[in-house]
């Protein structure tokens, strides 16, 4: 927070010659994500890890031997809790980063204000909570729904004790809708269709042994489809652990990075007429098109909405409030400028 008020920014506004540029700040803000989407990308990888590892799966085939399926989703959940705190760790990162270059600037204009970002104030608290608590509700409930996708297949197939284990273990953390797309591809390699050639996320390396399989009409062996699908399932998991590292960091980075703003500017006297807003897309082929046709798109103060390419109203890149297909996987962010007040 602010030590001492700045009272002379309620009569003057940053000026722009001092603060950063605009293109200096977004890549501030794009080098910020790119490492707490590592920070989560890593702790979903050790949850993988850790609920797959030896001693859990003798816990869980256990349970699964008696029939104890509940129990067994249990002991997911509560490696899925101990992931979490990579969220508010990622808030407070955030929340810390913006305070700091709002301190550049806030600081050339009164050297005698000490700024900083407290993460126990209730508006910021309860923020890293809801973020917290949304990712194990939302997390867990789509990883339940995996399992259950898995065991039900095994049970399909007549698989024992032992299978339906490793359908479990093969089911951690993955969606229902990849285990239906690994489940595909197998089925193709088994039947020795071309359309397994089509797969985008295949390991090509395989590509001629399945063409050799298609041309004359000989099956590839179980072991060759154990292990295309080994390594079609492995590619399915680390495009899982991207989405995952962005979509979350994104939301939580432009949460922390809106309440940073939040408090500097109760503080310091700065008001929603002395903002400036400015959306900005990442430039490549990955951005969908509604946030391309955004880029540079500028609006006034803190309660004006941008509007994406397809219409939509949203406040920030994230928006909570914005349509799924404006969220996941989104690396827009948004920058600030803090204009002069006119007397």
């Amino acid at each position: 927070m602010l030590f001492a008020r700045a009272s002379s920014l309620t009569r003057y506004a940053l000026d722009a010659s001092l603060a950063k540029r605009k293109s200096d700040d977004h890549i501030r803000v794009e080098q910020l994500v790119a490492k707490m989407e590592r920070s989560v990308r890593q702790a979903f990888l050790t949850f993988v890890q850790n609920v797959r590892s030896q001693t859990v799966m003798r816990e869980v085939a256990e349970l699964l031997g008696r029939n104890d399926i509940d129990s067994a989703l249990k002991i997911v959940d509560r490696y899925v809790v101990r992931m979490a705190p990579v969220v508010s760790n990622v808030f407070i990162a955030a929340a810390n980063d913006e305070t700091k270059a709002l301190a550049e600037q806030v600081n050339r204009i009164s050297p005698a204000v000490g700024i900083s970002f407290d993460p126990t104030y209730q508006r910021a608290a309860d923020l890293m909570a809801d973020a917290q608590l949304n990712f194990i509700r939302d997390f867990t409930a789509t990883q339940r729904e995996a399992v259950r996708v898995a065991l039900t297949q095994a049970l399909i197939d007549g698989e024992g004790p032992i299978a339906t284990a490793k359908a479990f273990r093969d089911a951690i953390g993955l969606t229902a809708r990849q285990l239906a797309a690994i489940q595909n591809y197998r089925n193709l390699l088994a039947q020795g269709s071309s359309e397994a050639l089509d797969r985008d996320i295949r390991d090509r390396r395989f590509d001629r042994t399945v063409q050799r399989a298609v041309n004359t009409g000989e099956p590839l062996s179980a072991s060759q489809v154990d292990a295309m699908v080994d390594r079609y399932r492995d590619r399915y998991l680390m495009s899982r652990a991207e989405t995952i590292a962005r979509t979350e960091t994104g939301k939580v980075v432009s949460q922390a990075r809106d309440e940073a703003f939040k408090q500097v500017a109760a503080e310091a006297g700065i008001t929603s007429d002395m903002v400036e807003r400015t959306w900005r897309a990442t430039r490549d082929s990955r951005t969908r098109d509604s946030h391309a046709a955004m880029n540079g798109q500028k609006v006034e103060g803190t309660e004006e909405a941008f509007i994406s390419g397809a219409g939509n109203r949203l406040m920030r890149p994230h928006d909570p409030a914005a349509p799924a297909s404006e969220v996941i996987n989104c690396r827009c962010v948004q920058t600030l400028k803090i204009k002069r007040r006119t007397p």
